[in-house]
């Protein structure tokens, strides 16, 4: 329905996955140490100075500017020195996680679901996605690529 009004784009696939998470920990100092109360706060101002570097000024009310701008970067660092890596796609589940879900279809559908046509989605990852992909790459792309024309293919 949304590919006929406009175009779509797949996350991972069109769009890269990025992982900030941790490239912020590198650079940015945690909330806990900012020179404002960063959980009482309700109005942040984010400054780009003249000489290129990002100040944060924390208000905790909305019409009050009374706070002073700082940085937030860890000393040394600037928000220039983000370089995050790509998330590639995976579809890794630990044996605990697949052993929880195998339990939970047994109870409530019986030894048979594997007949289901509406469970192929969790046949196709307990059966295929095993440890061995977990520690092979080549081999995630592979099921990934195999599984992406619908969870009722059986590959």
């Amino acid at each position: 329905m949304f590919s006929q009004c406009g175009t779509v784009l797949k996350v991972g696939e069109d769009v890269p996955i990025y992982e900030w998470k941790a490239e912020i920990a590198k650079v940015i100092k945690i909330p806990g140490t900012w020179h404002f109360a960063f959980a009482q706060a309700k109005r942040m101002i984010i400054t780009k100075t003249k000489n290129g570097t990002t100040v944060v000024r924390g208000e905790i009310a909305y019409n009050s500017d009374g706070g002073s701008a700082k940085s937030v970067s860890k000393k040394g660092k600037s928000l220039r020195d983000l370089k995050p890596a790509v998330i590639h796609k995976q579809n890794l589940i630990s044996q605990k996680k697949k052993k929880d879900v195998n339990e939970l279809i047994l109870v409530h559908y019986g030894d048979a679901w594997k007949n289901e046509p509406d469970l192929k989605f969790y046949k196709y990852v307990l059966e295929e996605a095993t440890e061995q992909t977990e520690k092979n790459p080549a081999e995630v792309e592979r099921l990934c690529e195999n599984f992406e024309e619908g969870p009722n293919v059986v590959v």
